[in-house]
């Protein structure tokens, strides 16, 4: 389906009472396009796209590029990049695509009251308090 093309930035929600970062290390045999039911063949993923709200999680979308659009300079040298927005219907979790293709992830979100302040972490406790081990 054609749309009108527009810029695919950061994540957005209209009141973003947190905000914040995330890093993925992909498991080297996990295979997203299988999970996702994307053709490799045909496309590129370069994005994966989660929402959801208080009745759970939208369906994972994933943003691609087509291969036979791919004469030129490698993806990692363009400035600009055309692709397509795929919402995935197959039934797959967000989650549980999530937990497939994680080896380690991070993820930091802060309140918006200090999202420009420096946080320095002083002190390390657990809830409730843990028994230090003597082993």
């Amino acid at each position: 389906m054609d749309v009108d093309p527009y810029e695919w930035g950061p994540a957005s929600v209209t009141y973003p009472d947190w905000q914040g970062t995330v890093q993925i290390d992909q498991v080297a045999t996990s295979d997203l396009y299988a999970l996702t039911g994307i053709d490799p063949d045909e496309w590129v993923i370069v994005g994966l796209d989660f929402g959801g709200g208080k009745s759970g999680m939208h369906n994972p979308h994933v943003i691609a590029v087509r291969k036979s659009e791919l004469d030129g300079p490698h993806l990692s040298e363009r400035p600009h990049i055309q692709a397509a927005e795929i919402q995935i219907h197959n039934g797959v979790d967000p989650f549980d695509l999530l937990h497939q293709i994680i080896n380690v992830m991070e993820m930091r979100v802060r309140v918006r009251s200090v999202l420009g302040a420096t946080i320095t972490i002083n002190e390390v406790l657990d809830e409730p308090p843990q028994e230090m081990s003597t082993d």
